[in-house]
């Protein structure tokens, strides 16, 4: 497993960083490893001063894309320095896990966004994700006060927080089907005009899914 990882890890890969009990992911790097012993980052950096950065004893949950798939482990903070540069240094994994991305799945999640169709808004909670399409439920309270009610067919705009940032973004999509379950209606959406830069926040929105 050593020699599959070592490949990965290659200095200036990109990674998402969660601390403790902390929601927010944070952007880092790798910087560099030492073969079993230790891998070094930058310290995440982070919007909100309120939000612990990693120290000596907490964990720091580290996920990154690697050939298609979500690579993720859980490791303790051995060792941080502050100059020239500021690093953290965590123990070497002995697991990891490992996601296909390429393969379409779907990820269970509870993550708030705004379901937007015409010029109607209404709260939304997407229920799964891939990087193809999601499901999005809605209270059927709320679903009865719009004025056009979401039907198969529709072009709908989801609007998302962007983790670890306190600004939005939009994934467009259209309505493939529709079904109800409790007191919610769900819609399955397939994302249309698909980049780079809504790719990136699907895989923040599935980084987020992935238990470690």
């Amino acid at each position: 497993m050593k020699e599959a990882q070592n490949t990965h890890l290659q200095p200036g890969l990109p990674i998402f960083v969660e601390i403790g009990e902390a929601k927010e992911k944070l952007h880092s790097k790798i910087v560099g490893f030492q073969d079993g012993k230790y891998i070094i980052i930058a310290q995440p950096s982070t919007v909100n001063a309120v939000t612990p950065k990693l120290t000596i004893g907490s964990t720091a949950v580290i996920k990154y894309v690697h050939e298609g798939s979500i690579i993720a482990f859980r490791s303790p903070v051995v060792e941080q320095i502050q100059h020239p540069d500021q690093l953290v240094f965590v123990n070497f994994p002995s697991n990891l896990t490992r996601q296909n991305l390429r393969a379409q799945k779907r990820y269970s999640c509870s993550f708030p966004v705004k379901f937007r169709i015409a010029a109607e808004a209404v709260e939304a909670k997407l229920v799964d994700i891939s990087l193809g399409g999601c499901c999005s439920s809605i209270d059927n309270v709320a679903v009865s006060h719009m004025e056009t009610p979401p039907v198969v067919g529709d072009d709908i705009e989801l609007s998302v927080q962007q983790p670890g940032k306190n600004t939005w973004a939009s994934l467009p999509g259209k309505i493939n089907n529709t079904f109800g379950r409790n007191d919610r209606s769900h819609y399955g959406i397939a994302f249309q005009q698909k980049n780079e830069e809504t790719e990136n926040l699907i895989r923040q929105i599935i980084f987020q899914s992935i238990p470690v």
